[in-house]
């Protein structure tokens, strides 16, 4: 299961319900290997669900897809936001959520993204709460400590990136261009790339 924005066109499968993907080809690439489906959260310029409601969103997703394929487990890839939205999904309520085998994230700001970033700190002044959750203040304060254990069902792997020439930096430090690093992969109990 991908996970991408948008919670209310609710799981898809590719590529024969949809064949858009906000991941590019990898979904292609795994089609011959895995069975894909692509799912939704809501986020939007000024209205983005806090990682919570969107967390419960996905977690309906993935019980649809659970159920669709017989009882098999999922593996979660997510990126950016849809890596705390996937862990808000398999840590939030009973922690013996064992649908889930496997979660990757792809530059997910576990640490938070800093409020230097001009575009988070205008969503944050604009009241956008679930873009205030994911800053560095949110996740040191809200979420991380909501979210202290790792589901043990579940095999975690986080990746970052190094500085990218396609996006300006605005943190100082590498990463993808947004996302810093450290952020990307700072995740304890989980297997870093």
């Amino acid at each position: 299961v991908f996970a991408e924005t948008s919670c209310s066109t609710g799981v898809q499968h590719f590529p024969d319900q949809t064949d858009r993907s906000d991941f590019g080809p990898i979904p292609s690439w795994l089609t011959q290997t895995f069975d894909i489906w692509i799912a939704h959260l809501t986020t939007s310029p000024f209205n983005t669900l806090s990682l919570e409601e969107n967390g419960a969103c996905l977690r309906d997703q993935i019980d649809f897809v659970y159920s669709s394929s017989h009882g098999s487990k999922v593996i979660l890839v997510a990126h950016s936001m849809g890596g705390l939205v996937s862990r808000a999904a398999i840590e939030g309520g009973s922690m013996d959520y064992d649908r889930v085998t496997r979660l990757v994230t792809l530059g997910s700001p576990h640490l938070g993204v800093p409020m230097n970033n001009f575009l988070i700190a205008a969503l944050c002044n604009a009241g956008d709460l679930g873009a205030c959750e994911f800053s560095e203040l949110g996740m040191a304060q809200i979420f991380n400590p909501g979210h202290p254990i790792r589901n043990d069902e579940t095999e975690y792997y986080v990746v970052g990136g190094h500085e990218s020439n396609f996006r300006p930096r605005f943190d100082g430090g590498s990463g993808d261009g947004i996302i810093s690093q450290r952020s990307a992969t700072f995740l304890p109990g989980s297997a870093v790339t």
